[in-house]
């Protein structure tokens, strides 16, 4: 069994560029600061390609962010 936590709730909005969306941490800023964030926390990590998966077909060819 894993000790890490999965995220409480996915929110649906991001409406703050300085805060995770899916843990609610805070973030150095909205770009680098959130890649660096999900590449040190594998739930946020995991939710983030969850989220990536979800909207692939929205969007003509790949996503490059």
């Amino acid at each position: 069994m894993s000790s890490q936590s999965s995220p409480a709730q996915t929110t649906s909005q991001w409406s703050d560029p300085k805060r995770c969306p899916f843990c609610d941490a805070p973030l150095d800023d909205g770009g680098w600061g959130f890649i660096v964030h999900i590449r040190e926390n594998q739930p946020c990590n995991d939710e983030f390609e969850t989220w990536r998966d979800r909207i692939g077909g929205d969007m003509r060819g790949e996503w490059g962010g």
